[in-house]
């Protein structure tokens, strides 16, 4: 759940932080790589479950990538452990801009 979800009218006057709620463990990630290792599914209440809590099979948890690194993987071994897929963004400079960006590196050493 989002904090503008909790923030929506009528969800923080039902739940408040410390309040009892039934759950599952629904997925166990390798401990150290995730950031929250134990994704759970929340069960009851229910309203709040459909209403405002991500589905876990549509959640995908961040990487502790100082963790990966620490171990010494590269970004190939992340991707291949978390199966998931990278996209480099690759940025174009139009060619009459190119003596203007070797400008600006240049200002950005000195």
């Amino acid at each position: 759940m989002t904090q503008d979800d909790w923030m929506a009218e009528g969800v923080r006057e039902e739940m408040m932080p410390g309040d009892k709620v039934t759950a599952r463990v629904h997925r166990i990630r390798q401990p150290g790589l995730y950031r929250w290792p134990i994704q759970l599914e929340l069960l009851e209440p229910s309203w709040i479950a459909a209403d405002y809590v991500v589905n876990p099979d549509e959640f995908t948890p961040p990487i502790n990538h100082a963790w990966a690194q620490d171990k010494g993987w590269d970004m190939d071994k992340i991707l291949e452990e978390t199966g998931r897929s990278y996209d480099p963004i690759t940025y174009l400079i139009p060619q009459d801009h190119a003596s203007l960006a070797e400008e600006m590196q240049q200002v950005g050493v000195n």
